[in-house]
């Protein structure tokens, strides 16, 4: 498969604010798991049928006014999921990914408050995935839309996409009290030198003592393998996801134009 295969043509995502929000999208979940192996959330994705696109990494990485669009979409789906499944249990904790920058576009953070209100009517949580891979300090105004989030009830994972550098972005937000979860990814584990895993898992466990007293849990993504798994268990990981654990589950077909 070519990148030309993986990433759709810009042009196609122009379009997507003007569709409607219940044409064409599938919502999958994929569970996240307790160390007991209790299910406890999942991680949200909204795909497309038409150009078979799977919209969880452009959630992470599209410019603002495209994650707009693309948050319309999957709140709307997951908006539907519960208004016809009132019993459901199944979604837990709702993460949705989403690149902390897009909290810098106003109608992002006002899309995600409204949803948040009608979800909480349902009984259920809603929590910001927030891939961070920035090297400049946390900006006020970034800071200011987290509260708000969070004083609607949205709990936020951050999601630094290294440990050495990344994760010292966190501690704005953690110094602020802006923070739930800390999220790090399985491949960060990967073996390698090991001067470089010794590192790493000093850096994780400094990590854990520094958020553990401030009542924040730590979360392993993207556990593909036995090996990774046995990576996390060594680790103070409260929550595990990926693909050793389950695989994601269509939430709802969405078949009916009911929604």
């Amino acid at each position: 498969m070519t990148a030309t295969d993986r990433t759709p043509p810009p042009l196609k995502w122009l379009c997507l604010g003007n569709r409607d929000a219940n044409d064409g999208f599938e919502l999958f979940a994929h569970g996240i798991y307790a160390r007991n192996g209790a299910l406890v959330g999942s991680k949200l994705s909204l795909r497309e049928r038409r150009q078979r696109v799977d919209l969880s990494a452009f959630l992470s990485g599209a410019p603002p006014l495209l994650a707009e669009a693309a948050v319309k979409h999957l709140l709307a789906r997951l908006l539907c999921v519960h208004r016809h499944n009132t019993d459901l249990e199944l979604l837990g904790k709702n993460f949705i990914p989403l690149h902390a920058s897009s909290l810098g576009n106003a109608g992002v953070c006002e899309r995600i408050l409204a949803s948040a209100r009608q979800l909480q009517q349902h009984q259920v949580e809603l929590c910001l995935l927030l891939a961070i891979d920035e090297q400049e300090p946390a900006s006020a105004e970034y800071l200011t839309s987290l509260a708000r989030l969070r004083d609607s009830g949205v709990r936020i994972a951050l999601h630094p996409q290294r440990i050495d550098t990344d994760a010292r972005q966190c501690f704005a937000e953690v110094d602020a009290g802006l923070c739930d979860y800390l999220g790090l990814d399985a491949r960060l584990l990967a073996p390698g030198p090991l001067t470089r895993n010794l590192r790493q898992r000093k850096s994780i466990e400094y990590l854990n003592r520094l958020l553990v007293a401030q009542d924040i849990q730590m979360l392993c993504l993207n556990v593909d393998n036995e090996e990774l798994h046995q990576q996390a268990n060594a680790l103070p990981f409260a929550f595990r996801h990926g693909r050793h654990y389950s695989e994601p589950f269509q939430a709802w077909p969405f078949s009916s134009p009911a929604c």
